[in-house]
């Protein structure tokens, strides 16, 4: 594993997007960093289907969500919710804008109802076609995070007006908004209730438009306020990655056990390029003594 450098580069932007997209865009992120150690990251469930747009490199997926889906790179990701974690590997360099849409948001800016991303990530363009292009550009051409923001917003304003601001059922968004505000305590008898719907019905309106059951998703709810301090999401690049709370807490605490355990990260041990041969050029004699 190698060290950040001494020129490291490590910066990051958030901002909330434009109010008419706000029932449909939770928040966009931006981050770059270059020289920075290599590292895997495990992308945790949350409420909130990711659409990522790489700026410099390509996006390294080490592991899906669903693991029969092979590993592979993509300049523009958009991810379903679920319920494993996936692994992002970054050799040193990450750069890219990411756009946090809630279920309603698949519907009415993707084109697709969430159930039909559930646990699985596709590339863009394979989803959105030349539109992908598209966004890629806003975030691309731009040199500043808030013109990145402005950018994509008016991309997604478009966008939202072509669909005319499709959503789910309203029993489906009644159940989602009651599920959020409960922190994941309600059960699926109750939302139904709620909502004026068999639990039956909503269970299968819900797995279609949310992507997830509604048990589903009442533990990621439950998860991610834990680690978020009551909240669905936490923009803040490098925050967002750790989480607080017992359940980040008990992760950090199992990670310091099995590395104390297999005799790992107690020092650093200085790199040496004299242990290697260099190759010899073609062409050329090779040494005799």
């Amino acid at each position: 594993m190698g060290e950040p450098t001494d020129d490291a580069v490590s910066e990051s932007g958030w901002a909330l997007p434009h109010p008419a997209l706000r029932p449909f865009v939770a928040t966009y992120v931006g981050y770059r960093e270059a020289g920075v150690a290599p590292a895997l990251h495990r992308g945790l469930p949350s409420p909130y289907l990711t659409v990522i747009l790489t700026l410099d490199d390509p996006l390294d997926m080490a592991a899906h969500p669903d693991p029969a889906q092979a590993p592979g790179v993509f300049d523009a990701l958009v991810g379903g919710l679920h319920t494993r974690p996936a692994t992002i590997r970054h050799d040193g360099r990450q750069s890219g804008v990411q756009v946090a849409l809630t279920p309603f948001g698949a519907r009415a800016l993707l084109g697709v109802p969430a159930g039909a991303l559930a646990m699985v990530d596709v590339h863009a363009a394979d989803l959105l076609g030349a539109a992908t292009d598209e966004l890629l550009d806003a975030v691309r051409t731009p040199s500043t995070w808030p013109q990145r923001f402005a950018a994509l917003d008016a991309v997604l304003l478009r966008r939202l007006a072509r669909s005319r601001g499709r959503r789910p059922p309203p029993p489906v968004q009644g159940a989602w908004r009651l599920l959020l505000g409960s922190g994941g305590r309600t059960d699926v008898a109750s939302l139904a209730d709620a909502v004026g719907w068999t639990p039956r019905h909503l269970a299968h309106r819900f797995g279609q438009d949310v992507g997830l059951s509604p048990k589903q998703a009442a533990r990621v709810v439950k998860l991610m306020q834990s680690m978020h301090g009551g909240r669905d999401y936490t923009a803040e690049f490098g925050l967002r990655q750790k989480g607080s709370g017992p359940y980040a807490a008990q992760i950090a605490q199992r990670f310091r056990l099995a590395t104390r355990r297999l005799g790992l990260n107690e020092s650093k041990l200085a790199l040496r390029t004299d242990l290697f041969t260099p190759p010899i050029p073609p062409g050329s004699q090779m040494r005799l003594l």
